[in-house]
């Protein structure tokens, strides 16, 4: 319950980067969404913090240096994995529950709980591509959410008992494919 708190706390804030510029806020909830020793509710809880992040300030937010692709990337391995436990069936009763939340925070990670009101029109990847530093992220944010759809759609429409299909999962593969990490020089 406390990391929990943590990580909605920490989107809270809004800042990206410390004094100096480094996205330290953003690394360290990206370090979050990788562990697999975490529960599935916290680090879904850290995706939606990102989504958060530098809604005061576009300056302070997910521009560079953030590695927003590396974000992005994040954020669909992360749901992808998800998924692939939730069509797999396993764990216990309650894990399901926690799989099928975590996906449904992701979906609020792109477009915000209540995208409606004027205080969360900057929140969501989806809003976040139209500040300054982010627009070239467009494509990018905006293939990453249709590959993810179906299977938000899905888990929405039968919260109780989605069917996760192959489909799914192969349309966040090639998402993933088609936005493989640049090679380091």
């Amino acid at each position: 319950f406390y990391a929990w708190q943590i990580m909605d706390s920490l989107g809270d804030c809004s800042l990206a980067k410390d004094a100096v510029g480094d996205p330290i806020m953003v690394n360290k909830l990206l370090e979050c969404v990788a562990n697999d020793d975490e529960s599935d509710l916290v680090r879904s809880e850290a995706v939606l913090a990102i989504s958060r992040l530098g809604r005061v300030s576009a300056a302070n937010g997910l521009a560079a240096p953030v590695d927003f692709e590396g974000v992005m990337r994040s954020v669909t391995v992360y749901l992808r994995d998800v998924a692939a436990r939730l069509k797999g069936g396993g764990g216990r009763p309650q894990d399901q529950i926690h799989y099928r939340r975590a996906i449904m925070n992701v979906y609020f990670s792109f477009r915000g709980e209540h995208p409606t009101t004027a205080a969360e029109q900057d929140i969501g990847f989806l809003n976040q591509i139209e500040r300054a530093g982010l627009t070239g992220h467009r494509q990018l944010v905006e293939d990453a959410y249709a590959a993810a759809l179906p299977l938000f759609q899905e888990v929405a429409a039968n919260p109780d008992a989605p069917d996760v299909s192959d489909t799914m999962i192969e349309a966040l593969d090639a998402w993933l494919d088609a936005y493989q990490p640049a090679p380091v020089p």
